[in-house]
This record gives structure tokens, C-alpha cells and sequence, in this order.
């Protein structure tokens, strides 16, 4: 790094004189100025959910238990190549297959 550069995580240590004599232009002005907020804006109301007894009781079942467990990752590890892109695949194109099945597609009159 030069001399004359700054990291980006210090703050500016010197300013060009010309930023400092700098004017504005109106659109400039216009732009920097903060939006108003709208006449009928209504801040968020805090969010209340009313649960039941029931619900809060309630057991979940076997097959949702199931669900609710990640995937084991045990055939990854006995077989590091089970998720491995094929080299045909990588190399197949969407085009010619588009172009073959155009062709071999029955022609409408």
C-alpha cells in the first residue's frame, strides 16, 4: 500500500480542497434532504398469538417426529461420491436436446 492510501476501516485523514469549495447543485440539495413519512403511516403493532391449552399440550406424532430429525449423514461419509456430478452431465447440453426433440416432434397443420 502507497503512502497516500488509506485502509478502508480508518477514517479520512485528509480531504481534497476542492471537496472542500465544492457547491451542490439543487438536484443534489433535493436528493439529500430525508423522505417524509406518509400522512396515514401506522407504526407496526406488536404481535400477539392467542394458543391454546390444547395446542400447548399437545404431543406431536411419530411421523412428524420423524420428519422433525435432520438426515443422517452416514452414506455420505461411507460413500464420498454419492453426490458427485457425473462428467456426462457436466457436459451435456440443453440446446441439442431441444433441437432433438423439436425435429422429432410431429408437425401440426
Amino acid at each position: 500500500m502507497e503512502e497516500d492510501e488509506t485502509p478502508y476501516n480508518e477514517g479520512i485523514t485528509k480531504i481534497n480542497p476542492a471537496a472542500l469549495k465544492a457547491i451542490a447543485s439543487a438536484r443534489v440539495e433535493t436528493l439529500a434532504q430525508e423522505k417524509q413519512t406518509h400522512q396515514s403511516y401506522q407504526p407496526p403493532c406488536p404481535v400477539q398469538s392467542i394458543v391454546s391449552s390444547t395446542t400447548l399440550k399437545a404431543k406431536a406424532s411419530i411421523h412428524i417426529t420423524q420428519l422433525a430429525r435432520p438426515k443422517d449423514r452416514k452414506e455420505l461419509e461411507e460413500n464420498p461420491n454419492v453426490w458427485k456430478v457425473s462428467h456426462g452431465a457436466k457436459n451435456s447440453s440443453s440446446f441439442s436436446k431441444s433441437i432433438r426433440a423439436f425435429r422429432t416432434s410431429p408437425k401440426k397443420s
